[in-house]
């Protein structure tokens, strides 16, 4: 399967349902990933960050296309001609170019003590998708469960989810990164059995003052369809992702890069010997 072949399988999803009873916003699009697609596949490390859904604010009411201009090219059409597929794919790669967005800063940090970036100019360009669904919904997502439908919210996700999976083997990440409610790390990748191994506590706060609890970080290791080992990292999420100082997260953001060593050393030899340190730590530790 090809990019412009997923995202049409996307998009079939989007135009087959009613949006008003799913309550999906409207004008949207779906939004398969955001971030620069060519980069990404140049990347020293293929790195990927997760969220559930896209915010409504992606599409604001005052100015719908203000983050995604294409976006009136879309508005009620059925079906995506090859051309169009291009074109919307070509709009989502330059997502960060156009726009900054105080979600992604809070993650930011964290990919910069990989040597990534959402922005590119960087070793590795890093790309943000959707866990739960590509579309974007009315309400938030938490208000989103308790307002709408069972079988609604069960539609959105389970189509929504196997998307995901249909994306992350298309992609082929070496590393995903989410910062989400305690209970979807669970079923990131539904059937496998992952084993969380616990990587950081931090027990400050962002002002430096004692946390009332404990701000743990998790990694394990999922397998791609291709057989390929993926590497986890997992963080709850309370107001904002990876609630933690801008110090803890270039810290948290070199600990992967050494979990990564081996992988990175044979893409990056120099790199590494320039920074021994980098060498602690291998993925294989935490496979066990």
């Amino acid at each position: 399967m090809s990019l412009e072949e997923y995202l049409m399988s996307a998009w079939n999803h989007y135009a087959s349902i009613d949006k008003d009873i799913y309550g999906i916003k409207q004008p949207s699009i779906p939004l398969i990933y955001q971030g620069d697609y060519h980069k990404y596949h140049e990347s020293v490390l293929k790195i990927i960050t997760a969220g559930l859904n896209p915010p409504a604010n992606e599409f604001p009411d005052y100015n719908p296309a203000l983050r995604h201009k294409e976006l009136h090219k879309y508005i009620n059409k059925t079906n995506l001609t090859q051309y169009e597929a291009t074109q919307y794919l070509d709009s989502l790669n330059l997502y960060f170019t156009r726009n900054s967005n105080s979600w992604f800063e809070n993650i930011e940090p964290v990919l910069n003590g990989v040597n990534a970036s959402y922005y590119g100019g960087t070793e590795s360009t890093v790309l943000h998708t959707e866990l739960l669904t590509p579309l974007s919904t009315v309400e938030s997502w938490s208000k989103y469960l308790d307002k709408y439908p069972t079988y609604v919210i069960e539609d959105v996700i389970t189509k929504g989810h196997s998307l995901w999976l249909e994306l992350m083997n298309l992609l082929q990440p070496d590393i995903i990164i989410t910062s989400l409610g305690a209970k979807y790390r669970r079923n990131i990748f539904n059937i496998q059995k992952l084993n969380w191994v616990k990587i950081d506590t931090i027990t400050t706060n962002t002002k430096g003052d004692t946390r009332k609890r404990p701000y743990e970080i998790y990694c394990s290791i999922a397998t791609l369809d291709n057989g390929k080992k993926c590497m986890l990292i997992f963080g709850d999420r309370s107001v904002v992702p990876f609630m933690i100082n801008l110090e803890q997260k270039l810290q948290l953001g070199s600990k992967i890069l050494r979990l990564m060593s081996k992988i990175y050393k044979e893409r990056k030899p120099q790199r590494i010997q320039n920074h021994p340190e980098e060498q602690r730590e291998p993925l294989a530790s935490i496979q066990k």
